[in-house]
């Protein structure tokens, strides 16, 4: 799998992503490629819905997802239980049908989806306020905190 995803050049190819960056970021190309692939082969949900609900699984369920939490996955991602079958197929995921349990294939791709939500989180928050507003709560803040 990973060398059909390393066969596109970044430069050459374009994601419909506003969460990761795939032209500056070589981890953010491979993992919109492998989304990517989801959507052509499964007809899945489009890149950031994929890795809206990555990001779920790995904030609210520290990335192991047991059997009992698939509906409240379903419901907090606005996703179909059908839907379910294709995350137990996603190559970044990694489904134990005797426990029940999904969890990502590697371990690091739970950090990894806590940090683009973060990221998200702090890109939302900037984007609230304007440059005057950014500043005068910064000195507020310096203020508060008696700096």
């Amino acid at each position: 799998m990973i060398t059909e995803l390393l066969d596109a050049n970044m430069d050459t190819v374009s994601f419909q992503t506003k969460l990761l960056f795939p032209q500056e970021i070589s981890t953010d190309f491979l993992l919109a490629k492998a989304f990517e692939r989801e959507i052509l082969k499964l007809e899945s949900k489009d890149i950031d819905e994929q890795v809206k609900i990555f990001m779920f699984i790995a904030t609210h369920f520290n990335g192991v997802l047991h059997k009992e939490h698939f509906n409240e996955l379903c419901t907090q991602c606005g996703i179909q239980e059908n839907f379910l079958e294709n995350l137990k197929a996603h190559p970044l995921l990694r489904y134990d049908s005797q426990s029940q349990i999904l969890t990502f294939r590697y371990d690091f791709f739970n950090d990894f989806f806590k940090n683009i939500s973060i990221a998200n989180y702090l890109k939302q928050w900037c984007s609230f306020y304007d440059n005057n507003s950014k500043i005068s709560h910064l000195k507020q803040a310096k203020r508060w905190r008696g700096v």
